[in-house]
């Protein structure tokens, strides 16, 4: 997925993210979230960030 919007994080479990950035979504919650991974390397941090 490529990011639309920056998310700047709170928590220690979220994940910041720019613009234009590539992510992949790993998991969804009911509760708007998800689990993001970024796509540069398979080792990439990851973090929650809203869907």
């Amino acid at each position: 997925m490529t990011v639309i919007n920056t998310f700047v994080p709170s928590r220690d479990d979220e994940l910041k993210i720019d613009i234009s950035e590539s992510v992949r979504m790993l998991e969804e919650y009911r509760d708007g979230w998800c689990l993001a991974q970024r796509t540069d390397a398979e080792d990439a941090p990851q973090g929650v960030v809203p869907r």
